[in-house]
């Protein structure tokens, strides 16, 4: 469908459109559910098919680690649609679940398309895992992080 329609169809009750955009460095992505390792400092993470539709039943797990004496390792949200319970602003069986030294420390869902830092790690070693409900709705399409951070290791 051309953008421009969409863009068209979702205003149609207002007589202002603002977009923000930002120029991303072309850089190596990594699907969150892939057996893959990689050594890098700069990176994004994705979602199966990111953007397009989520599927029921993923059960993914993603290791970022850092040899850095001062292991630090960000997140950055550039986009984000996980369904969420609107009313009680709480994650359903769909989320992203961020793990610091093996601890469940943040489940992030719902609407978001600004970019902005979701966490910061001030540890070595960060674990990502990535779950999809089977009641959900799949409208939504996932998640696009980037990863920064010194001598990283993705797996």
């Amino acid at each position: 469908m051309n953008e421009s329609l969409l863009v068209g169809q979702a205003c149609t009750k207002y007589n202002y459109l603002q977009i923000n955009y930002q120029c991303l460095p072309n850089l190596p992505t990594k699907n969150i559910c892939a057996n893959s390792r990689s050594e890098l400092s700069h990176a994004y993470i994705v979602t199966p098919d990111f953007p397009n539709k989520l599927t029921a039943g993923a059960n993914c797990e993603c290791t970022l680690s850092t040899n850095f004496e001062n292991g630090q390792i960000l997140l950055r949200r550039l986009d984000m649609k996980l369904p969420n319970d609107h009313e009680n602003q709480k994650c359903g069986g769909t989320y992203l679940e961020i793990n610091e030294n093996d601890k469940s420390t943040e489940r992030k869902c719902g609407y978001v398309r600004e970019a902005g830092s979701i966490f910061g790690s001030g540890s070595k070693k960060l674990k990502l895992n990535f779950y999809t409900g089977e009641n959900d709705n799949f409208y939504d399409s996932g998640f696009w992080l980037e990863v920064l951070g010194k001598k990283l290791k993705i797996w």
